[in-house]
């Protein structure tokens, strides 16, 4: 199956109040989403001949607590972030912190990365810059690209890239398919001009 983009939006504030915000309890319901998010995982672990655990997270009960704890109180460092690719693709879903965050869905359905790919000839340097974190993510807090499946981006970086988007369909390709216009609208322009309007950030999430 095609791995496909989808946009979530979400409290900025909530976020912040989660990592480094001091939200009472915090840790404890991060650890819950994770555990919720990954029950299956749990699951086939207990049947693994090997006992090799490859997750991101910590894995012993102790240090789960302490690295929640951390990053709940003091905010996400540069070191955690390099090891949370998993987790926060289980955070912002449906079993992680999904009503903590106030998420919201904004996709109506998956933007391939072969359509951003074929934008990517059609777009200024400016644009190009921010379809290429399309292109496979961009952790969180950094500003190069990277191959995580998933991506923040401001609010700012939506304006951007909707001013970008919309410069693009104006030049009216040409297109490999006449259906090409619609998805970029539907699936790219859609979410990013959602969250302008509501002046909320975008999760996007490559599965």
């Amino acid at each position: 199956m095609s791995m496909m983009w989808g946009f979530y939006s979400y409290s900025q504030a909530r976020f912040d109040a989660f990592f480094g915000g001091g939200e009472p309890n915090a840790a404890q319901q991060i650890l819950d989403a994770l555990a919720s998010a990954h029950g299956d995982d749990d699951e086939e672990d207990e049947d693994d001949e090997d006992g090799d655990e490859e997750d991101d997270a910590p894995c012993t009960s102790a240090e789960s607590l302490k690295w929640a704890d951390r990053i709940t109180r003091h905010g996400i460092s540069r070191e955690d972030v390099q090891g949370m690719d998993d987790v926060f693709q289980s955070l912002f879903s449906p079993d992680g912190l999904w009503e903590q965050l106030e998420m919201e869905s904004e996709s109506p359905d998956g933007l391939h990365p072969s359509v951003v790919a074929e934008m990517q000839q059609f777009a200024d340097a400016e644009s190009f810059s921010l379809l290429t974190v399309l292109d496979g993510g961009r952790r969180y807090g950094e500003t190069d690209d990277a191959d995580c499946d998933y991506c923040f981006l401001s609010v700012a970086e939506c304006e951007q890239l909707l001013s970008g988007v919309r410069q693009i369909l104006a030049k009216g390709g040409p297109w490999s398919d006449r259906w090409m216009p619609k998805v970029i609208e539907e699936c790219l322009a859609g979410p990013l001009q959602a969250a302008v309007s509501k002046k909320r950030p975008l999760f996007g999430t490559l599965g």
